[in-house]
Order: structure tokens, then sequence, then C-alpha cells
């Protein structure tokens, strides 16, 4: 579920970043000034800083799912060691209390 989350997070900065280059092109039609040049510049710097949070975050995500897939792995196959021994110790109660009811009948 956390997956789920940074993934949308992620997909909301991908957004976000695409909105901020709508408004750059928008800007850039409508304002020819000089100072348009730094303003272009900031805008390419906050979208690039905005698509590598994003890849951050779906790298996060991928470890997280992958962590996540490694402890219920771990949980289950606890689980199911623990079915076993108790499978294993029910079995040998009952073979010596086979074998007790036979010595002593």
């Amino acid at each position: 579920m956390q997956g789920r989350r940074i993934n949308d997070l992620a997909s909301d900065i991908r957004n976000s970043k695409n909105s901020l280059t709508v408004v750059k092109g928008s800007l850039g039609q409508s304002w020819k000034a000089t100072e348009m040049a730094y303003i272009n510049n900031h805008f390419d710097q906050l979208a690039a800083e905005m698509s590598r949070i994003a890849s951050e975050l779906e790298s996060i995500r991928h470890d997280i799912q992958t962590t996540a897939t490694e402890i219920n792995k771990e949980i289950e196959e606890k689980k199911a060691a623990e079915a076993k021994a108790k499978a294993e110790a029910e079995a040998k109660a009952k073979a010596e209390a086979t074998a007790k009811a036979k010595a002593n009948p």
C-alpha cells in the first residue's frame, strides 16, 4: 500500500512538471522580454529536479515492494515451519501414546 502511495506521489510530481512545462510555453509565447531567458532557465531547473525526485520515489517504491515481498515470504516460511513442527510433535505424541498403550494393555 505504501509503495502504491509513493508511486502516486511520483505521478503527481510528473503531472506537476508537465503543468510547469505548459506554463513555461504559455509564458514564453505571451512575454517577450530579456528576463525570459532567466525564467526559462529556472523552469528547466525545476522540471529537472521534479524528474529526479519522481525517479527517486519510484526507486524507493521498488525497494519497499521488494522488502515487503521478502518479509511476507519469511512470514509464510515461518508459518510453514511452525505448522510442520506442530504436526511432527503431534505425530510423535500419538506414536508414543500408541506405543505406551501396546506396552501396557
